[in-house]
């Protein structure tokens, strides 16, 4: 199926196949704003007051709730017994958290569109929650906006990890949540599409050398790309258990698939970023990659 000739024989393998398969999603860390910004000394007599509170609130509320789902998160990794608790309520954290996101994107948006030049120069202060204790901090507006689309990706990679995650006796709306995933997916890589496109350009050069491992374009882009093949691995599987979908969309979707994970893989290789989150971020694109080989040659 997919990029070679299939058989019967292999059509009925990937169904068995993908009736059993347990989906997980990779994400690094999550990245959070580490200190405050004082937007009111940084654009005094620039921007109006009542919008600079807006926009102090908004990154402190960010700050709030990602603090509150990263110890959460701590606590269910310590105690796994409270995992199906959290994949039942912890949505409601991530949706937060997702929408403060979205509404501070908005402020800094229309910020940076005004191309309002502040009156000092202060660094947008950011860590991951997998190194707290390293901070990066850049005085560009458009490293404050990266970061935010890495959040809200990251986000939304957890909300498709929630969605995917369930025991192998539970079936009620599973085909539903699979969907949603696919949706999911999609927004992923539409955010980290904005970002590699249209926000890390306009860094400077300088701002560019400082940016953090895991906001670099190419880690973006394979975890764009990534997002994309997860998205057309669960097409695929709902496509060979749905008997009324024909050969030829199975083996379009089949090497779909394998093209998304192969340009993960380069992009992943051809950065050769290094440390345990490095490696295993090379380890899972290499299992999936093999999995979608695996499944095209049937």
């Amino acid at each position: 199926m997919g990029c070679s000739f299939s058989s019967e024989k292999g059509d009925i393998f990937l169904r068995q196949g993908a009736a059993s398969m347990h989906m997980v999603v990779f994400l690094p860390g999550l990245r959070l704003p580490s200190q405050t910004f004082d937007f009111h000394s940084t654009f005094a007599e620039l921007v109006p007051k009542d919008i600079l509170d807006q926009l102090s609130f908004l990154r402190a509320r960010v700050m709030r709730l990602g603090v509150a789902l990263e110890d959460k998160i701590t606590t269910v990794s310590k105690l796994r017994s409270q995992w199906k608790s959290f994949t039942q309520h912890g949505k409601k954290k991530v949706s937060d958290l997702q929408q403060a996101l979205e509404d501070y994107l908005l402020m800094m948006i229309n910020l940076v569109n005004e191309d309002v030049q502040p009156a000092q120069t202060v660094p947008f202060v950011w860590k991951n929650q997998e190194d707290a204790q390293l901070e990066t901090s850049i005085s560009e507006f458009y490293y404050e906006v990266a970061s935010v689309l890495h959040a809200m990706a990251m986000c939304s990679l957890f909300q498709a990890n929630l969605l995917l995650t369930y025991n192998g006796q539970e079936t009620s709306g599973l085909e539903d949540r699979r969907k949603q995933a696919i949706d999911v997916f999609l927004k992923v890589s539409g955010v980290l599409e904005c970002a590699v496109k249209n926000i890390l350009p306009r860094l400077s050069k300088e701002g560019r050398s400082k940016i953090p491992a895991d906001l670099k374009e190419g880690v973006l882009h394979a975890l764009l790309m990534q997002s994309l093949g997860q998205s057309v691995e669960i097409q695929l599987g709902l496509a060979i258990e749905n008997v009324k979908a024909t050969l030829a969309v199975k083996r379009r979707l089949a090497c779909e698939q394998v093209k998304c994970f192969l340009e993960a893989f380069g992009d992943i290789q051809a950065l050769g970023v290094g440390g345990i989150w490095g490696e295993k971020h090379l380890l899972f694109i290499s299992w999936k990659l093999a999995e979608a080989k695996v499944l095209s040659t049937q």
